[in-house]
């Protein structure tokens, strides 16, 4: 259904009234690590920044999504995506992304939406 549920030994729910989200997935194909580990992305909405990281795993056998979720509320699109690659370079995206969709950004420019790059 789009929001972000909890999964430990027991899946949590999350029950709440559903807003408008995006999911962001990271690609390095020039300088940076495959899965993007260690990037930084910034969506840029209206007068909001959010900022997420790409993060590789949080200890005790544990693998986090690399898949961003940015909730960006009432709003439909987000006007810009910025991406911080480990490799060194920052690579902006000009919108508009519609909301309620995966968006691949990869390290040479180019994206894709779609839950399959």
């Amino acid at each position: 259904d789009g929001d972000v549920d909890l999964a430990t030994y027991t899946l949590f729910k999350n029950q709440s009234t559903q807003g408008e989200w995006l999911a962001v997935q990271a690609i390095g194909n020039v300088s940076s690590n495959r899965a993007a580990i260690g990037a930084t992305v910034r969506a840029y909405a209206e007068n909001l920044v959010l900022t997420r990281h790409v993060q590789g795993g949080s200890g005790q056998g544990c693998q986090d999504s690399q898949s961003l979720h940015f909730g960006i509320g009432f709003l439909t699109e987000i006007d810009a995506l910025e991406v911080d690659f480990p490799g060194g370079g920052t690579v902006r995206y000009e919108g508009p992304f519609s909301s309620q969709q995966k968006v691949w950004l990869y390290e040479d420019g180019n994206t894709k939406s779609g839950w399959t790059p």
